[in-house]
């Protein structure tokens, strides 16, 4: 390993055990922020949204980790056809599956509740990105694992996709530490803004 890759892996593990606490903190000072998100979303594409184009489109969000900021209520409030991510092996982009308000769910194998085998696989085409920190370039640190990095690299070279970063914005950060493999966002949700990126 490089040089320069030890010192990108220190400065991500830095980010992380720092951006982890004042996560944990924001989700315990702000128990409505879901509901402040889901209002924010709608009023921003209420106005900017490409409704010709999104009406019919299929919203991939996620089930929230430890203090991940929920974004059920985005998800319910939309009027579309959802979907979850499943991991399907640690080195692989995610599978997306179908997926309906108090539908069940199952345990995968990277920790998460995932819809059942037997649900449609689907393609989103807007896809909500948890992390633990992101910039305004769009650049996201998550855990380490580059599921979403693998995700967003595959859905791009098979058509158009919106990815949304979901953050408190005391996860918004100057810059987050990259490398080749790091892969951006195209606007990132926070309870108070949307902020586009240059993408």
């Amino acid at each position: 390993m490089s040089r320069v890759d030890v010192e990108l892996r220190r400065a991500k593990h830095e980010m992380r055990d720092r951006l982890k606490r004042l996560r944990a903190k924001a989700q315990s000072e702000t128990p409505d922020a879901g509901a402040a998100l889901a209002a924010c979303w709608s009023a921003w594409f209420s106005r900017y949204g490409d409704r010709e184009r999104h009406d019919k489109s299929i919203l991939a969000g996620y089930w929230p980790l430890a203090s991940e900021l929920d974004p059920r209520p985005v998800m319910l409030r939309s009027d579309l056809p959802l979907s979850l991510p499943v991991v399907t092996d640690r080195d692989q982009a995610l599978e997306f599956r179908c997926w309906g308000e108090g539908e069940p769910l199952e345990a995968g194998i990277a920790g998460t509740l995932e819809p059942l085998v037997h649900a449609q696989t689907v393609r989103p085409d807007i896809l909500l990105v948890p992390g633990l920190a992101f910039d305004d370039d769009g650049y996201r640190l998550g855990y380490g694992g580059g599921y979403y990095d693998r995700t967003l690299t595959r859905l791009r070279t098979s058509g158009k996709v919106l990815a949304i970063g979901v953050c408190y914005e005391v996860q918004r950060v100057d810059r987050v530490p990259r490398g080749e493999f790091d892969v951006p966002v195209d606007l990132i949700l926070t309870p108070e803004a949307v902020v586009n990126t240059p993408r």
